[in-house]
Order: C-alpha cells, then sequence, then structure tokens
C-alpha cells in the first residue's frame, strides 16, 4: 500500500488563501495538473470536508469519483467521522478499519488532500509527500502541517526532487525516511 499526500501552499506556507482566491483560483495550472494527475494514479482518496465541499461546489466531486473512490472527513457534532467510522485518537486503529472496508488494500493506492486537520489525522499513514509552492505570499492562515509535538516533518522525510517551472511554481517531493536497524 502507498500512502501519498497532495497539498498546495503560498511562499509562506500557508494553505488558506484570501477568500478572492477560493476554489483553487490561486494556484497554477501545473497544480491542477498535478491534482489531477494524483487522482488519476489512487484507488481512493482521503479528502478533508471542506475541501469536498469546494470540489462539489464547482461540481468536480462527479470527476473524482469517476476516477476513485472518495472518502470524506465529516463532522457529527464533536464527533470526527472518514467514510463512516468514527475518527479515534488511535488513528492507527481507525486506519485498519477503514482499510478492512478494501479488498487487497495492500495493493492499494490512497491519496490525502486536505486541510491541516485532514493532514494532521493522516499523518502517521502518509509514505510521500508531493507539495506543490505556488510564486504567492498569504500572510495568514493556516500552516499545511502544525507543529503539535509529534514526529518533526522534516525528520520524518527526505526530499527526493524539487522542481522550479518556468511560472516560478516549485514542485517538491518527499519520501518517508528509511529508518537505520
Amino acid at each position: 500500500m502507498t500512502v501519498r499526500a497532495v497539498v498546495c501552499t503560498t511562499m509562506d506556507g500557508k494553505m488558506d488563501a484570501p477568500l478572492s482566491w477560493r476554489y483553487g483560483g490561486w494556484t497554477s495550472r501545473e497544480d491542477k495538473d498535478r491534482f489531477w494527475s494524483m487522482v488519476s494514479w489512487c484507488d481512493v482518496a482521503i479528502f478533508g470536508r471542506l475541501t469536498w465541499r469546494d470540489l462539489m461546489r464547482i461540481d468536480l466531486h462527479l470527476k473524482v469519483s469517476a476516477l476513485c473512490e472518495p472518502w470524506v472527513m465529516s463532522r457529527d457534532h464533536n464527533l470526527a467521522k472518514l467514510n463512516g467510522i468514527e475518527v479515534t485518537h488511535d488513528t492507527l486503529q481507525t486506519f485498519r478499519l477503514l482499510m478492512g472496508r478494501l479488498p487487497d488494500y495492500a495493493d492499494r493506492k490512497i491519496l490525502v488532500c486536505g486541510g491541516a486537520s485532514t493532514y494532521a489525522f493522516c499523518r502517521t499513514w502518509i509514505d510521500e509527500w508531493y507539495i506543490t509552492v505556488e510564486p504567492v505570499m498569504s500572510g495568514h492562515g493556516q500552516s499545511f502541517m502544525s507543529d503539535d509535538g509529534e514526529e518533526p516533518f522534516m525528520e520524518a522525510f527526505d526530499l527526493c526532487s524539487a522542481v522550479k517551472t518556468p511560472t516560478g511554481t516549485i514542485f517538491m517531493n518527499y519520501r518517508r525516511a528509511k529508518k537505520d536497524g
């Protein structure tokens, strides 16, 4: 099983753009192409509830559903759910429950796309990060990975590639670092 996360940030590391930039209007054509390439690659895509809502508003949820099986994080009052399963603090237990719903999940390709809380919830499962940095500054908003005292991001992953496009967009790929021993 391979779990990839795809995220687009501003140069200052923020995912939240001003409201006038909503629905991907601030991201480059290259980022949009990368996103659809990732959705086409996966068997299951885990989306944050707001990301899925935005895809529904512009009718792209139908295209996603035609390419893969979407699972959406949701909230019922204070209870978080993913694909109808209650999300617990034991993310490994929740992940095993979810994977039990997929036949032969060891061979599945899973994509994670959402906001900081979706990435934080899924971070222990993620094998690869595909990060796009757009040449704009937000000046406010939420970082895609919060420093919550868990495993530091840069120590857990190795940078495998970084490419700058002619428009200034930067694509980075990180893979989980191999542990010695």
